[in-house]
């Protein structure tokens, strides 16, 4: 899964990277770790949503957040909560701030970050622009309280159709030290859809 999850990202195989989040995936269905199956499905929901690939997300997303309900695990249900926030703004933008709320609501700093940053492009594409900017700054803060540096540069590159987004997150992703990883080297359906690149899981794959 971590090494699909890099080739998503990192290296901007699309193909090659869900080959392997769906192998690694089956392979933890089959032995039956629920919970780490829940997480990983949750943990490729989202970075799905950043690639554009709303369909496996949301597939992903609905089966991890089912699952995390059943078994109480909170971290994992957050994630999913933003994975189904992300590729619901274009079509259901209400839906979206419902998953978004849920998710800053459990309180783990770096799905609330994300699920900040996607309330703030709820409120981006309905001509909100103070509470657009509110939103995006509230994440950029948590996101720099965990020391995730990537956290801050990912929405910004996958958000260039917003000129708020990129007005507070440039100063941002200016002044980080962390790595700056690549997206796809088409344009992501991220961008042309108008849906952002936060996601709520953290590059080291937090554990289960």
């Amino acid at each position: 899964m971590i090494r699909g999850l890099s080739r998503l990202l990192d290296q901007g195989d699309l193909a090659g990277g869900i080959a392997l989040c769906e192998r690694g995936l089956e392979q933890l269905r089959l032995s039956g770790h629920l919970r780490r199956y829940a997480h990983d499905l949750a943990a490729c929901g989202a970075y799905l949503s950043v690639v554009g690939d709303n369909a496996r997300a949301q597939r992903f997303a609905i089966e991890s957040e089912a699952l995390a309900r059943q078994l109480g695990d909170q971290h994992t249900l957050g994630i999913a909560l933003n994975a189904l926030g992300y590729t619901s703004i274009a079509s259901d933008p209400e839906r979206a701030r419902s998953h978004f709320k849920e998710a800053i609501g459990i309180g783990a700093p770096w799905c609330a970050a994300s699920a900040w940053w996607g309330l703030g492009w709820v409120e981006d594409t309905a001509g909100d622009d103070p509470g657009a900017i509110r939103c995006y700054e509230q994440a950029l803060e948590l996101w720099s309280g965990t020391g995730d540096w990537r956290g801050i540069f990912m929405p910004s590159r996958a958000s260039q159709s917003s000129p708020r987004a990129q007005r507070v997150a440039r100063p941002r992703c200016a002044s980080s030290p962390g790595p700056r990883p690549s997206l796809p080297t088409s344009e992501p359906a991220a961008c042309r859809s108008g849906t952002p690149g936060a996601i709520g899981t953290s590059t080291s794959y937090a554990p289960t």
